[in-house]
């Protein structure tokens, strides 16, 4: 491995092979190598690195990964008659898990300014959506820090946004699934001015 990653290495480390400059730059890769990823001496082929980590005990101290498909959902209706699939919600089990899904905007779909407490990522998938005076295109993110304002929302074409809502850092405020997100279409209503300040 050792020899490998030397073979690889820059012009400009080969330069250095041998000095007090290049050992420590090599340390300092190994160095970060252990602090980001927690590799051990032998995973990284070098002797000399101490305090390595000892993952294997890690499965029984965190938390698995978990996984689902949106195919394992059925489509909901959100408060702005968008359909929604959250696979991932809070619960009364689990509060601070976030909203985590898809949103489907129908062609002419809207929403006025609002507000939020917690905070959320975006990321478009498909359409084009009007943000006060701008329009982002597939492959765009937004990040919305707590606590946030969203412009008024239009979009002609309809589209899918990947949202993940998760309580706000500064606020603590909790993103809201029950009865918001989670809708049958007969149960969709006009929302009312409250509806925009949380």
């Amino acid at each position: 491995m050792r020899k490998a990653f030397r073979s690889s290495m820059p012009r400009f480390l080969h330069k250095m092979k041998g000095s007090i400059a290049f050992s420590r730059c090599i340390s300092t890769i190994y160095a970060l190598d252990f602090a980001i990823f927690g590799y051990k001496n032998k995973d990284i082929g070098c002797n000399k690195l101490p305090g390595a980590k000892d993952m294997s005990k890690v499965t029984t101290t965190h938390h698995a990964p978990e996984f689902k498909h949106v195919s394992e959902m059925e489509w909901e209706m959100g408060r702005f008659k968008n359909k929604t699939k959250f696979l991932f919600h809070p619960t009364p089990e689990r509060p601070t898990e976030p909203n985590a899904g898809i949103l489907n905007y129908e062609p002419g779909a809207s929403f006025p300014l609002h507000k939020h407490d917690f905070a959320q990522v975006w990321y478009i998938l498909e359409g084009e959506f009007q943000f006060g005076d701008k329009v982002y295109k597939p492959g765009t993110f937004a990040f919305m820090q707590d606590p946030h304002f969203e412009y008024e929302m239009k979009t002609e074409t309809g589209g899918k946004i990947v949202f993940l809502q998760y309580p706000g850092p500064t606020t603590g405020a909790r993103p809201i699934y029950a009865g918001r997100m989670n809708l049958k279409a007969d149960e969709v209503k006009t929302y009312t001015t409250a509806d925009l300040e949380r």
